[in-house]
């Protein structure tokens, strides 16, 4: 009986923790926070998220409280272009975005 309450909270928590990180990557992916035309001039083809996008959306106080929903520290979010872009390319992909944030927990 003890494992089935276990079992059903840790189901519970992954699908918050999965809930979270889509409005996350919908906040990167969409015009939510970004100007008019502001993400155009700013971001890539194919859904990659420039710096300049990441650090627009990420400065919005949304993102910050999905950001602390998430458990991501604030120390760990002043740096956390550079820790998710691990290929050093200066963009991020969706995977990297939520790989990255996922391994932060």
């Amino acid at each position: 009986h003890n494992q089935d309450k276990l079992r059903r909270r840790r189901i519970s928590e992954i699908r918050r923790v999965a809930k979270t990180m889509l409005k996350l990557v919908d906040r990167y992916t969409m015009d939510v926070a970004a100007p008019s035309g502001w993400r155009q001039q700013h971001g890539t083809p194919g859904g990659a998220v420039t710096r300049a996008v990441f650090n627009h959306v990420s400065a919005d106080p949304e993102t910050q409280a999905l950001f602390d929903e998430l458990g991501i520290a604030e120390d760990d979010r002043d740096d956390l272009f550079d820790t998710l872009d691990v290929d050093r390319i200066g963009e991020l992909s969706m995977a990297n975005l939520v790989q990255g944030i996922m391994s932060l927990r």
